[in-house]
């Protein structure tokens, strides 16, 4: 009986795009370089080829560039995966789903987010089992290759969707989690 290969999980070129866009913006060449210049060569052909927002790529050579930037510059931005949440936010949900932000309000948003994550990853089930005004409970569950560097980043995309979409004085905590021994990754916000 031989051995099942198990499909990578992929992540649109977005996700990608967003981590090079944000270097560039915030800190230019003078650091996006050395950090193309840590990867291996493989992985550095395919950020260097350019990346297709519409492709897909492999997770780990998304991971692999967060943790790069990561070494690279957090020390001078706490929060850094936080933070690049924020800006594929900025970035994602500005332009190709605009139109939702104009009608829809944070709870209109949030619902929609288990269709929109299957737009970015080929794993994991975004489910909302919590939607009032003021307060929502988004949960990822099924995840094949979970990563801190994606806990981190969550809850920053999250925090600025519900800005986005005209929720003020948003407070996000992500008290379970699979690196701390949850079963699913539980993202809770509250906003006014």
């Amino acid at each position: 009986m031989g051995m099942a290969l198990v499909a990578s999980v992929q992540i649109k070129g977005t996700a990608l795009g967003s981590v090079r866009r944000y270097v560039l913006e915030h800190f230019g060449e003078e650091d996006w370089n050395p950090m193309l210049a840590a990867l291996e060569p493989g992985e550095r052909a395919r950020i260097e080829g350019g990346i297709l927002v519409s492709a897909w790529y492999p997770f780990s050579l998304f991971i692999r560039l967060v943790q790069v930037a990561e070494a690279q510059l957090g020390p001078r931005v706490p929060r850094l995966h936080r933070e690049m949440g924020r800006a594929a936010a900025d970035y994602g949900l500005t332009t190709f789903y605009k139109i939702f932000f104009k009608v829809g309000s944070p709870q209109f948003i949030i619902t929609r987010s288990a269709k929109v994550w299957r737009t970015y990853y080929t794993s994991g089930e975004m489910t909302v089992p919590v939607c009032e005004d003021g307060h929502a409970v988004v949960e990822l569950v099924g995840f094949e290759e979970p990563a801190r560097e994606l806990c981190e980043r969550l809850p920053g995309f999250f925090e600025r969707t519900v800005e986005l979409s005209g929720g003020r004085e948003v407070r996000l905590v992500h008290e379970t989690c699979v690196h701390r021994g949850g079963s699913t990754c539980r993202f809770e916000a509250w906003w006014r």
